[in-house]
């Protein structure tokens, strides 16, 4: 398409919709889109582009002038203004499809697939590849803070750096968004069970991994977590160079040693059979894994690894990972996007290390499709077992989702309580604030997990402190 021409984005509140719409505009491209309700951080970065955004879904709002109209996943066959887009004709595709046809064959795709630390470690990947020079591209699932955005385009046929989401692309493309990347380096951080509403098994989500893997040419590269179970059937027919990390002396890339003080993490490396040392503002055990994948794949674009401290030294976490956003009377509060048990268990782990002394007050809003249902039942009181305290929202009902298979969140707080840790249930975020007022002291740390907007806590939080 030629610059200029006007893209319509449907469902542009999205991280991902939102940041091709940054990235398509800051191109030349005309540029606007509407969603139903649209939060920050991306309502606050998409009014700094001056991208016009229509809140709610009307037909008047598909113009005449209208090019291309890139359809979000959150987009069902019967939507109003789909249906307008269809009725007329308009050329509509998704934005994995339209990447992979007008924008990736002229880069190099590097893609991080896995259940956990996807936008860490694309985000990690992104600074230790700019440290080396190769001013790469990039699309992530959440703001990148050295840069402002969480998409940009860079120089052709530099590495383009892609958080690979497995979920499906859109209501006429039930494929992976990865399945459109080309990998021409491939990152798999975890694999276990997610997304309840589109796989039925963890048997059904290893396969859609078992074809990224398969995609990556024989002279490219993945790297992969030494922890994931059955990786010789995962890997059986991957033509490309398998590289392996994590804490296991067979692996290639290697931790043997590790230790925090005053809020950084040092780490020794071995990376091939040499010896390296590090340092970083990220916490807990799962940020080093996801340093050892970043490291992993910057490996493959140079052999000299001396200068990537320099990434390290300047890297900002993205938004809403471990993100600290108030620090007043001695109380922290930190915002983390964890929702699957094992990202919460890992994130209040990863603070209680950074933060030794502090008792941690976790505040969860089951959102996602699949943290809202029961399956995680077990695993969600296990998750908390660091916390202090622990304060619930009730999921609220999904139309996909029947009523049976709703978390039991009455049952969860009596077996939450039953471990030792203190917890009540509330209906909403706000009515969460008056409780918290109450019991809040200096020297304690809240964190909110939530992938959505929490009912609007974020605003507030800071009056009761």
């Amino acid at each position: 398409m030629k610059k200029g021409s006007y893209i319509y984005i449907l469902g542009i509140g999205g991280t991902l919709m939102g940041g091709v719409a940054i990235m398509l505009k800051n191109c030349g491209y005309k540029v606007g889109g509407s969603d139903q309700k649209i939060y920050p951080p991306m309502s606050d970065k998409l009014a700094e582009h001056n991208i016009t955004i229509f809140e709610g879904y009307s037909i008047e709002n598909i113009t005449s002038d209208i090019e291309l109209v890139l359809v979000g996943n959150v987009i069902s066959s019967g939507h109003p203004e789909m249906d307008e887009i269809i009725k007329r004709g308009i050329p509509y595709s998704s934005v994995p499809e339209f990447l992979k046809k007008e924008i990736l064959p002229k880069y190099t795709p590097v893609v991080v697939a896995g259940t956990h630390g996807k936008t860490t470690t694309s985000s990690l990947l992104t600074t230790l590849l700019h440290s080396i020079n190769l001013n790469p591209s990039f699309i992530i699932g959440g703001v990148h803070q050295n840069y402002g955005v969480n998409a940009a385009l860079t120089t052709e046929g530099t590495p383009f750096v892609l958080e690979g989401d497995e979920y499906d692309t859109a209501f006429f493309d039930k494929t992976p968004k990865f399945s459109h990347y080309m990998p021409k380096v491939g990152v798999l951080t975890s694999l276990e069970f997610d997304h309840a509403d589109i796989y039925k098994d963890i048997f059904q989500l290893r396969a859609v991994f078992y074809r990224f893997a398969s995609m990556i040419p024989e002279d490219g590269a993945l790297i992969y977590w030494d922890g994931i179970s059955g990786v010789n059937s995962l890997f059986r027919d991957v033509k490309a160079r398998l590289i392996s990390y994590g804490f296991n002396p067979s692996s290639q890339i290697y931790c043997y040693s590790f230790f925090s003080k005053k809020g950084k993490t040092y780490f020794s490396a071995k990376i091939f059979g040499k010896d390296y040392e590090f340092s970083m503002g990220l916490s807990g055990k799962h940020n080093i894994l996801n340093a050892l994948a970043a490291i992993g794949a910057t490996a493959c674009f140079t052999s000299d690894l001396s200068k990537i401290q320099d990434g390290f030294d300047s890297f900002i976490p993205p938004k809403r990972r471990q993100e600290e956003i108030i620090n007043k009377n001695g109380i922290i509060v930190i915002d983390d996007f964890a929702h699957h048990p094992t990202a919460i268990r890992e994130t209040i782990s990863a603070l209680k290390m950074r933060y030794p002394k502090k008792r941690v007050i976790a505040l969860f809003e089951p959102r996602s499709n699949t943290s809202r249902q029961n399956i995680f039942f077990d695993y969600y009181i296990e998750a908390f077992q660091e916390a202090s305290i622990v304060c619930l929202t009730t999921p609220k009902h999904h139309r996909l989702i029947p009523d049976e298979n709703l978390l039991k969140i009455d049952e969860l707080k009596k077996g939450i309580i039953k471990t030792g840790v203190e917890c009540e249930v509330f209906e909403n975020g706000i009515q969460i604030l008056p409780y918290l007022k109450d019991i809040v002291k200096s020297n304690d740390l809240i964190l909110i997990m939530s992938n959505g907007s929490f009912d609007g806590i974020y605003s507030k939080i800071e009056e009761i402190l």
